[in-house]
């Protein structure tokens, strides 16, 4: 089955709103969790959103100097969200906001995953301590919202960059676990952007909870082809897109894969 075009304008737009947030935490001097508001029933229905998810992602800043060096920032920032709307439960991540970091992103060191007492296969060390940091609070806000909820009939779950490898990993989490109950809705996974995030067993064992794993590829995007093939693959159905936006940074930006998705036939998905 292809790609929803407004399950994906719908994720961009969402993600969009994730980067504006984090711009704006970032511009208010980084505040710490508990004093950094941000309102996020826009994208839900009243009343059903989640509080945001903060990771360890790292961040790193240029230090002004007759070299070029950089400095590492640990401190945790506001990465994801989930809320319900009409009956789908949604979860979403950004990317990481300054291209620089995706230098220590690409640092690829293969590591066993394991989630709900199952093998998964081996995954990026860096994409899953990201992912991993954010755990508990994505299962403890989805709990929440399942039992305001009742039920769900769909899990729909994005990012675009580094947000799409968290995205693939917190999909992957959600189906294999035992949150929803005998209730088991459809998973669905759009990622923008996406570098490859494990080896062949952990595609295998990903496409095995899900059917519909949405890829959106920009045709100019470098981030797409890291870490090298070979070890580590794609998971789910490629939707190719080709905007040639004019530099390596805007060719995978978001806007440039919303304009994508906008001028996309979506009878057309490439396998």
């Amino acid at each position: 089955m292809p790609a929803s075009k407004p399950d994906a304008l719908f994720c961009c737009d969402l993600i969009s709103s994730l980067y504006a947030m984090y711009n704006s935490w970032d511009s208010s001097g980084r505040p710490q969790e508990s004093a950094f508001l941000w309102p996020t029933d826009e994208f839900f229905d009243v009343g059903c959103a989640s509080e945001l998810f903060w990771s360890n992602a790292e961040v790193y800043h240029a230090v002004h100097g007759p070299r070029r060096r950089r400095r590492h920032e640990d401190r945790l920032s506001p990465m994801g969200v989930a809320g319900l709307r009409e009956q789908t439960l949604v979860v979403a991540f950004r990317g990481t906001s300054r291209g620089p970091d995706w230098y220590v992103n690409f640092q690829a060191i293969p590591h066993p995953l394991r989630l709900n007492h199952a093998q998964f296969g081996w995954v990026h060390d860096g994409f899953e301590d990201i992912y991993r940091s954010m755990e508990p609070a994505l299962c403890r806000e989805v709990e929440g919202l399942l039992q305001q909820a009742g039920a769900v009939e769909r899990v729909l779950v994005t990012g675009h960059s580094l947000g799409a490898a968290v995205a693939t990993l917190a999909m992957t989490y959600l189906a294999s676990s035992r949150l929803f109950g005998a209730h088991r809705p459809r998973f669905e996974l759009y990622t923008f952007g996406s570098p490859r995030v494990g080896d062949h067993h952990f595609q295998a064992a990903v496409q095995n909870l899900s059917h519909r794993i949405y890829r959106f590829k920009n045709r100019e995007d470098v981030v797409t082809a890291v870490p090298p093939e070979g070890y580590f693959t794609h998971v789910g159905e490629l939707c190719q897109l080709n905007v040639d936006a004019g530099s390596p940074s805007k060719d995978h930006s978001l806007e440039c894969y919303k304009t994508g998705v906008g001028l996309a036939d979506f009878g057309q998905v490439t396998v």
